[in-house]
């Protein structure tokens, strides 16, 4: 599986012609999936359903077209780290509301682009996403995090999965062994087991 780089998302400049030949090399090469990113920021840029960017939504339309035409199975995460300033501003108030506005965003994704894609991600690099959030604790963020994951995770298997689509997040747990000396190694365990535990 590739992942497209975290910090340069593939729409952010005009669709790029030679795509369709790349992806067909990545197949060519054994490539089946592909994890992208779909930027909150670049779909609805004023946080609602109401105010699409219509051309950031044909540039991804035509990446997941790519991608089939290619074989591949596209990945898709839907939010990283970005976040309309809109709904920094308002979900400060309560934890609901950032909760309601990403359910929005991503019933937006599934009705836009669920023809092309039948694996989704909520969150991943849940860092990264819990640091992006407008809380002051990472307690709150977490809380809201998981409630979106949630009430999302329900919508999609109540409305969007007839086609056997799956949805799901990603949790990254790191890895602390050392080589020597041995003693360190339960230690490398407990560090990711509070890791694995704060999820």
């Amino acid at each position: 599986m590739v992942d497209a780089d975290i910090h340069s998302y593939l729409c952010d400049q005009p669709y790029v012609t030679f795509l369709p030949q790349y992806f067909s090399y990545l197949h060519a090469n054994g490539m089946t999936h592909y994890k992208i990113f779909m930027p909150w920021i670049h779909i609805l840029p004023e946080g609602n359903f109401r105010t699409p960017n219509e051309t950031k939504v044909q540039c991804y339309r035509q990446l997941l077209m790519a991608f089939t035409a290619a074989s591949i199975k596209p990945v898709v995460i839907l939010h990283h780290k970005n976040l309309p300033g809109v709904i920094i501003t308002r979900s400060m108030v309560k934890t609901s509301t950032f909760v309601d506005l990403f359910v929005e965003y991503a019933e937006f994704n599934f009705r836009s682009f669920g023809d092309l894609v039948d694996m989704w991600l909520t969150f991943s690099h849940l860092p990264e996403v819990l640091q992006s959030l407008p809380y002051d604790d990472p307690s709150s963020s977490l809380q809201a995090l998981v409630a979106a994951h949630e009430r999302t995770y329900t919508l999609y298997h109540e409305k969007y999965s007839s086609t056997g689509g799956k949805l799901s997040i990603a949790l990254e747990i790191n890895h602390h062994f050392e080589t020597v000396p041995l003693e360190s190694l339960s230690a490398s365990f407990r560090v990711m087991y509070f890791a694995i535990l704060f999820y």
